[in-house]
C-alpha cells in the first residue's frame, strides 16, 4: 500500500469507498482463480476487429465461428492431456509441492490441523478445503500448508482440487 500511495497520493481514500472485494483478491467472495483481467470488451473488440463492420446476422455467425474454433482447438489439447488437471494447475501444484517441505503439523482433530510455518501458524480444514491463509480457499488448489498435511496422512492430493 506504501507503494502504491508513493505512486497515486489519493488512492487510499479511493480504495477506502470500494469494497474490498472489488480490489483485494483475498476478499473477493467470486471464484477467479488468478486470473486478473482487465476489461472483456477489449479482448472482445481485439477478436471482433474485423466482423464488427458486417451486418448483424453476419457478425452473429463470425462470432459462432471464432467461439466453435476456440471449443474445438481446446478439445484437441485435452484429449492429448496426460494428467488429471490442466498443465497451469499441474504447475500451480508443483509450486506448492515445493514450498511444503519445512512445515510442523499438528493434528487438532480428523479434519483440523495446526501448521506452523515458523512463526506464522495455519489452520487446515480438509472438510471445508480450507486454510487461514487463503490460498486454497481462492485457488481451489491445496496451498503448501494443506499439501503437507495430505502428505503426512497418505491421502490422495487430486481428490482435494475442485
Amino acid at each position: 500500500m506504501r507503494w502504491m500511495e508513493s505512486m497515486y497520493p489519493s488512492i487510499r481514500d479511493y480504495l477506502s469507498k470500494v469494497s474490498f472485494e472489488k480490489w483485494a483478491r483475498a476478499y473477493c467472495t467470486r471464484k477467479i482463480y488468478q486470473m486478473m483481467t482487465t476489461n472483456i470488451l477489449e479482448s472482445l473488440n481485439a477478436v471482433l476487429k474485423e466482423s464488427r463492420d458486417l451486418p448483424v446476422a453476419a457478425l452473429l455467425d463470425s462470432i459462432r465461428q471464432i467461439l466453435q474454433n476456440w471449443f474445438y482447438d481446446r478439445r484437441k489439447i485435452a484429449c492429448c492431456m496426460r494428467t488429471v488437471l490442466t498443465s497451469w494447475a499441474e504447475g500451480e501444484l508443483r509450486i506448492q509441492h515445493q514450498n511444503s517441505r519445512s512445515f510442523t503439523v499438528n493434528a487438532i482433530n480428523d479434519v483440523e490441523f495446526q501448521v506452523i510455518d515458523g512463526r506464522k501458524q495455519f489452520i487446515v480444514r480438509l472438510d471445508c478445503k480450507s486454510c487461514t491463509c487463503r490460498v486454497w480457499d481462492l485457488d481451489e488448489i491445496p496451498c503448501a500448508h494443506a499439501l503437507d498435511v495430505l502428505r503426512g496422512r497418505n491421502m490422495n492430493t487430486y481428490s482435494f482440487v475442485s
